[in-house]
């Protein structure tokens, strides 16, 4: 639901037709239809924003006065919840119904837990402002809902540090990092307990029963996608036939494979780009294996066009990419080998 978006830029001064500038489906604003747009196409207008308004922060502005109701049913369906445990596992749990080609994921750790938040698509402006606007809007509902008991213990993005420092201070208040493995906030478990204020049971139960309904449809739209993501995952270095073959090995046609593809808001190139970076990505840091070696099994016939696409998804060399974020730990040895870690790293 992109309206939120497109009514704070109008309430800026900027017109329908130079919001559509940036876009690859100009058609969709001009007709006045700018419920959705496909993820690419908001990715691009928050760059451009950004840029046009000359606002380095525009996401933590946009967060700071944002209503759940701006995110529509999945706003009222998470906020709706008894607990901020049940927030956060109602908008991991529903996401798949309401959002393409990002994702939330919670991660309890010790004694607390990381909140991450995902957008799959190469590091550029509009994902930053996305990025940040969007944790910082997270962070911003589970104040109000909690009526401010919440306090975080650190906030982290992969991307560079932007100046100035104010704005992250203000949205998080806690210690701000960059260049981190994860976008995530990490807060004490023992706040998932927390009741949440302005609930309505009765809501919630209607809203639930309709989204179960959906989450059901999707799944059973979805199990070729994940059937094919699989597939990519389990035959990295071989990339021959492409999404014929692929399609043969699902038994049905390669216009059905498609279509699935459309509707799961991605394309063939797309989803093995996506398994390719995670698994470079967790080879890089958990791994010893050379640049030359992982290059290989990704399928490169030379390291240096996995270098330049490596860069051009990330923003780092591999090598960079393994200094910043590689740990020691031991459960991050080779062990089975690469092959295990690059066919079932996405499990």
């Amino acid at each position: 639901d992109a309206e939120w978006l497109v009514q704070e830029l109008l309430d800026r001064d900027i017109s329908i037709e130079q919001m559509s500038e940036p876009l690859s489906s100009k058609y969709r604003l001009k007709q006045g239809n700018y419920r959705y747009l496909p993820i690419d196409d908001y990715v691009a207008l928050l760059g451009w924003a950004a840029k046009y308004l000359d606002c380095p922060h525009l996401g933590l502005e946009l967060a700071a006065n944002l209503h759940q109701s701006a995110i529509g049913i999945y706003g009222y369906l998470v906020g709706n919840s008894p607990t901020l445990g049940a927030l956060l596992s109602a908008a991991e749990h529903y996401q798949s119904i309401f959002m393409r080609g990002m994702e939330w994921r919670m991660r309890e750790v010790g004694t607390m837990c990381e909140i991450q938040w995902r957008i799959f698509r190469p590091y550029c402006e509009g994902t930053r402002q996305d990025i940040e606007l969007t944790l910082a809007f997270l962070v911003q509902m589970l104040r109000r809902k909690t009526g401010n008991h919440l306090t975080l213990e650190k906030a982290g993005f992969t991307h560079p540090f932007v100046e100035p420092l104010q704005p992250y201070t203000d949205a998080f208040g806690c210690e701000v990092l960059f260049e981190q493995a994860t976008n995530s906030v990490l807060i004490d478990r023992s706040y998932l307990n927390l009741p949440l204020n302005d609930v309505d049971p009765k809501l919630l139960r209607i809203l639930k029963q309709q989204a179960d309904t959906l989450l059901a449809k999707w799944k059973s739209e979805s199990s070729l996608v994940d059937k094919a993501r699989f597939l990519i995952a389990t035959s990295l270095e071989d990339d021959s036939g492409g999404v014929e073959r692929l399609s043969q090995q699902l038994n049905i046609t390669s216009r059905t494979l498609n279509r699935w593809f459309t509707r799961a808001g991605t394309n063939y190139k797309s989803l093995r780009e996506e398994v390719l970076l995670e698994a470079a990505q967790q080879a890089l840091i958990y791994s010893n294996a050379s640049i030359t070696l992982i290059a290989g099994k990704l399928g490169y016939s030379e390291s240096s066009a996995f270098v330049r696409a490596f860069k051009r998804l990330t923003g780092y060399t591999p090598n960079g990419y393994r200094k910043t974020f590689a740990t020691t730990s031991d459960d991050a040895s080779l062990n089975g080998g690469i092959d295990t870690l690059l066919s079932h790293e996405l499990e």
